[in-house]
């Protein structure tokens, strides 16, 4: 069973925890047994022996900036691996000031965004392997594509119902709209976005019925983000009518954010603070090579955009560079940031901080009426992972914050990923990176 992330309080000493496991019982009142018995003990040995055994523990109790001590470490480990002849003092770390709604901190970053700022590069390396081929089995897995087909068809039929005049009570502003504005409303003219065919409506019911999985999800969460959220807002009965019967909507489901953008219930956790844990590459200069096209993607992540797609990027041919914008591209990590700082010091992978996408697809494949946890991670996984819009741990995080099964990062972590068994993932995907 994945370990809990959530854990809320102080580490316990070594002699406290050696106590719980040591004392006999026959020397304990049965309110003392009890005690010991509970979740808040039990929780306090988990935390030790992950303490102990797999790096540092998760809290999720808001982001903050490493100590002086970590930084000066941090620099070291860079300055280490950029001096050369030719660059004898090293490129060190460039610091960076990031803002987000009046909070203002200074975040580090490393130059060259291809250097490892992993304390083990050799792990780190095995890890960014598996993930590329754990991507792509997930991604052309039938699991994972017959679930998100699931919530595909549930949009197709909440549109077209909607289309078809068919709510029984129309509140202020939630009206009935033609069939072609109903898809429309859902596609997208961005040429960056993954799974995005422009707003034709044929093109958009392409890619929904019979789309890839990035078509499907990219819709999926378009519809949740500008149909239901709307019509949540301004008639809920009626919205929920058009839902599954085992659709639980999240409590404050009817939200409009200080901006004046509607929303469904807001990201909270590590999700909601990724701010602070990446800054764009574009202000800092770190720009990343634009390498990738259809052809290498396909031999690569295993991902085959459709015709749709291809015609709307304005490719020329399979050779033509992509003009996606994968969360690595767009983001560079911070690594004055205190998660980072853990994840670094376990060498797992990061690529753009933890996955809000996967916290609000998490929340929409719910409000579908989908209410497997672990097989809408997996619908993450294939679409953020194949294409390096984030890394494992990152969608891992943010989908236990959001739903999703319990999850403590770890290098080990790997070799528990449901619904997969640790024999599956090895033949399938090949030996764990601690295996290496």
């Amino acid at each position: 069973m994945e370990k809990d992330q959530h854990l809320q309080h102080t580490q316990p000493t070594n002699r406290m925890a050696h106590a719980m496991d040591t004392q006999a019982p026959t020397q304990l009142s049965a309110i003392q047994a009890a005690a010991n018995n509970s979740p808040r003990v039990t929780q306090l040995r988990n935390m030790q022996r992950a303490a102990n055994g797999r790096g540092p523990v998760q809290r999720n109790q808001g982001q903050g900036n490493i100590s002086t001590t970590q930084e000066t470490m941090v620099r070291n480990r860079h300055r280490n691996r950029t001096t050369t002849a030719a660059n004898p003092n090293g490129d060190n770390l460039m610091k960076s000031t990031l803002t987000e709604r009046g909070k203002t901190l200074t975040g580090l970053f490393a130059p060259d965004p291809t250097t490892s700022m992993a304390q083990d590069e050799g792990f780190e390396a095995r890890a960014l392997a598996w993930e590329a081929q754990f991507g792509n089995f997930v991604y052309n897995h039938a699991t994972t594509n017959n679930w998100v087909d699931r919530a595909a068809q549930t949009v197709i039929s909440y549109l077209d119902e909607k289309a078809g005049k068919k709510f029984t009570k129309v509140g202020s502003g939630f009206k009935n709209i033609p069939r072609d504005a109903a898809y429309e409303e859902i596609g997208s003219s961005a040429t960056h976005v993954a799974g995005a065919v422009g707003k034709e409506v044929k093109k958009v019911q392409r890619a929904l019925r019979s789309g890839n999985l990035n078509t499907k999800v990219t819709h999926i969460s378009n519809f949740v983000k500008e149909v239901l959220s709307n019509d949540l807002l301004n008639d809920q009965e009626a919205a929920k009518n058009r839902l599954p019967a085992s659709t639980a909507l999240d409590e404050g489901a009817e939200r409009v954010t200080a901006g004046g953008t509607r929303a469904l219930t807001p990201m909270t956790g590590l999700a909601a603070d990724q701010w602070h844990m990446r800054g764009r590459r574009a202000t800092l200069g770190t720009q990343m090579p634009a390498d990738k096209t259809p052809q290498n993607v396909r031999a690569n992540a295993g991902v085959d955009f459709s015709q749709d797609e291809k015609t709307h990027m304005g490719l020329a041919n399979d050779q033509s560079p992509l003009p996606l914008q994968e969360g690595e591209r767009v983001w560079a990590i911070n690594e004055a940031d205190a998660w980072v700082h853990s994840m670094r010091q376990m060498s797992l992978p990061l690529k753009a901080g933890v996955s809000g996408t996967t916290a609000r697809t998490m929340q929409g494949l719910r409000i579908l009426g989908l209410n497997n946890p672990a097989l809408n991670r997996l619908a993450c996984i294939g679409y953020l992972l194949p294409l390096n819009h984030h890394s494992l741990v990152e969608i891992m995080v943010g989908a236990a914050e959001h739903g999703g099964p319990a999850f403590n990062p770890s290098q080990d972590f790997y070799r528990n990923i449901a619904p997969f068994s640790p024999q599956e993932l090895r033949n399938n995907v090949g030996p764990f990176p601690d295996e290496g």
